[in-house]
């Protein structure tokens, strides 16, 4: 009979759960970049670029690569908290079916609020979109959401 690798002595783990969560850690994170980098070079590919635009699209892009950076095979419950957090808005992004009518106009109240906000100089976290894309989507109410901030809040 033929050990398997977490029989040998020295290799125990080596085909554990943990290097499958990471990889589709990595999984997740390179969709939610790949969002941003298409959104960043379609607004340099514009007529008139808007550099804040830009801008935001490459410190998401940033902020997210820090996030990958910071995982650590050695703590998979932080990398199962992260795929649990970003998994469901990656599958927000890439979706291909249509949203209902509902979704359509949270989706809408967003994308208002998101300009208004980006009109007072203010940029929305990817933490934020992470909530929007979860009310959209019917995953949280907006009850849920104002849950998440205040227990974000919280000293």
């Amino acid at each position: 009979m033929t050990a398997t690798p977490d029989q040998v002595s020295g290799r125990r783990g080596v085909f554990s759960r943990v290097g499958v969560r990471l990889e589709v850690a990595h999984d997740v994170l390179g969709a939610v970049i790949s969002h941003f980098a298409e959104q960043l070079g379609h607004e340099r590919d514009a007529e008139t670029p808007r550099l804040d635009k830009i801008s935001a699209a490459g410190q998401m892009i940033k902020q997210v690569k820090d996030i990958r950076e910071q995982l650590d095979p050695a703590d998979p419950e932080g990398i199962k908290k992260m795929i649990a957090w970003l998994g469901p808005y990656a599958r927000h992004l890439f979706a291909t079916d249509a949203q209902t009518p509902a979704a359509q106009q949270r989706a809408k109240q967003f994308e208002q609020a998101n300009a208004s906000l980006d009109l007072e100089g203010l940029q929305v976290s990817l933490d934020d979109l992470v909530v929007q894309a979860r009310v959209i989507d019917g995953l949280w109410t907006t009850e849920q959401a104002v849950d998440w901030y205040r227990e974000r809040a919280k000293p």
